[in-house]
């Protein structure tokens, strides 16, 4: 495994770490309201299931960057910038707020 790639995953673990604390006051603090059920098991899975999807995105993206370093050279990042941007944006959410038939005339 690439060294760029476990400083990657080390990153990610240490996110990780940081995290954790918040996210256990949380849930004490939703369960305390009422507004949650799950147990600490169930949240320890959900969050170990992500920690891992993490871990393999992170992983592909920066040996994609390594490969595109090793491809185009200095210029790589000409190439990547693009790639990097439109990965970072969350996807388009839409909302339906009805169909135009459905909306009030207010002009009267």
């Amino acid at each position: 495994m690439r060294p760029s790639i476990l400083v990657g995953l080390a990153g990610v673990l240490a996110g990780w770490l940081v995290t954790l604390p918040c996210g256990a006051v949380s849930l004490v603090r939703r369960r305390d309201a009422g507004l949650s059920e799950q147990s600490w098991a169930g949240w320890l899975t959900d969050r170990l299931t992500a920690l891992g999807l993490r871990a393999v995105l992170v992983s592909i993206a920066v040996a994609g960057a390594v490969w595109l370093a090793g491809r185009f050279g200095r210029r790589w990042w000409v190439v990547g910038a693009p790639a990097a941007c439109q990965a970072s944006m969350p996807p388009a959410r839409t909302r339906r707020f009805g169909s135009p038939a459905r909306a009030r005339d207010c002009s009267a």
